[in-house]
């Protein structure tokens, strides 16, 4: 009986050890109201950081979230009510001291937003969020499940279209609240095999959720990954990836998805098995989608136990700003108007000026694709000239001087 005793105890101060890794360093929020609202953040010193922002938006787009000038993983987005609702995050790595610098939310135009923002250590950095869901609906009881396991750490992100009170849910632990003309709360729970992240609206309005299991960094594998690399081509996606180490692998899993937050097996590639030896191995995905691809590496044991490796965003899908340009410039009679944005604007308005400002030609295009290329047929006298694209809600996206031969 004692060593039955002695063994219960032992399991609970290893649970408590693992989920002890995963630790909660500050957190900061804020309202405003603005197209590129800028939010001051200081994320504190530690080992195996992980940054996290949520943005909840009245009624506009979310286009993007920066820190320090580099962009943020959008974890996922959703919305309801035509409230916009997001996760953003950075792996920080090990910090020997304070990171300090400006996130900056951009809109596509202005609006009253909330933004708040929390650090953890202890986070894996090559898989710090897996099993994310979402939930929206119209009510007074939200919420939101996925998967986890002991050792990790729910986390979970309400917003309400209205200032009303919220009551977290049994086990929760508030991180931030921030009100504006709606309402912004963030959550954590422990992990378990199944987390519920629920909350309490005071009246019925719209709601949405976002949640998702936060990773220890202290997970033993029965694998060492090396690196793992996706590269883009014109029609399809080259991944490659190697191991340093390899125990009792069956296969990989690779997984594709637009927002992370839905995930498609698209190919298994059968593993060493055993080796201490470096093994390479790669995957082609003839996928051609003119938006953010992610792919995600799952390792799959002999016991059939599945283990999360890294999540990798394809670089050539990501588009931060919108990029339109004329070719051939100089032009004679035509030329093609090329497109690769970052958001669909939908019918929009080109607009071709002479050197005084006079309206020269006028043309509707339809900027719903992020990637596209237009024939401009202007017939213009020889000389110099300015091309504007103009979205729907006004906004000039580029001027782009040209030449008439």
């Amino acid at each position: 009986m004692k060593k039955i005793v002695y063994l219960m105890v032992l399991s609970l101060l290893l649970i408590n050890r693992l989920q002890s890794q995963i630790a909660f360093t500050g957190s900061n929020s804020a309202t405003g109201s603005s197209s590129s609202y800028v939010f001051a953040n200081t994320v504190p010193s530690g080992n195996n950081v992980l940054f996290l922002v949520g943005v909840v938006a009245k009624e506009e787009n979310i286009s993007s979230v920066t820190f320090t000038g580099t962009a943020m993983t959008q974890l996922t987005l959703t919305s309801q009510g035509g409230m916009q609702v997001a996760l953003y995050y950075k792996e920080m790595g090990n910090l020997a001291s304070n990171v300090s610098g400006n996130v900056v939310v951009n809109l596509a135009s202005p609006d009253q937003l909330c933004v708040g923002a929390a650090y953890y250590s202890g986070v894996l950095q090559s898989a710090p969020l897996v099993n994310t869901n979402v939930g929206k609906n119209q009510s007074t009881n939200a919420s939101v499940t996925f998967n986890s396991s002991t050792g990790n750490l729910g986390i979970s992100m309400i917003a309400v279209l209205s200032s009303n009170a919220i009551t977290n849910g049994a086990g929760q632990t508030q991180r931030w609240s921030a009100i504006n003309s709606q309402s912004n709360v963030f959550t954590q729970k422990a992990g378990a095999n199944s987390v519920t992240m629920s909350h309490t609206i005071a009246s019925s309005k719209d709601w949405a959720m976002i949640g998702a299991s936060l990773q220890a960094s202290n997970i033993t594998l029965d694998i060492e990954l090396k690196d793992f690399y996706v590269n883009c081509y014109s029609n399809y996606y080259q991944l490659n990836w190697s191991t340093a180490t390899e125990k009792n692998t069956n296969y990989f899993k690779v997984e594709r998805s637009l927002n992370m937050m839905e995930w498609t097996e698209i190919a298994r590639v059968k593993a060493a098995g055993n080796s201490v030896l470096v093994n390479k191995y790669d995957y082609r995905d003839e996928f051609d989608v003119s938006s953010d691809v992610y792919y995600r590496l799952v390792e799959v044991d002999l016991d059939k136990t599945e283990k999360v490796l890294k999540i990798q965003i394809a670089p050539c899908a990501v588009n931060l700003i919108d990029e339109i340009w004329i070719y051939p410039n100089p032009s004679v009679q035509s030329f093609i108007l090329n497109f690769k944005l970052k958001q669909a604007y939908g019918l929009s308005d080109v607009v071709i000026q002479d050197n005084l400002g006079k309206i020269q030609f006028e043309e509707t295009v339809n900027l719903t694709n992020l990637k596209l290329s237009k024939m401009i047929n202007h017939n213009l006298s020889p000389g110099f000239y300015h091309l504007s694209v103009i979205s729907g809600n006004g906004v000039c996206l580029k001027r782009i001087p040209f030449i008439v031969e």
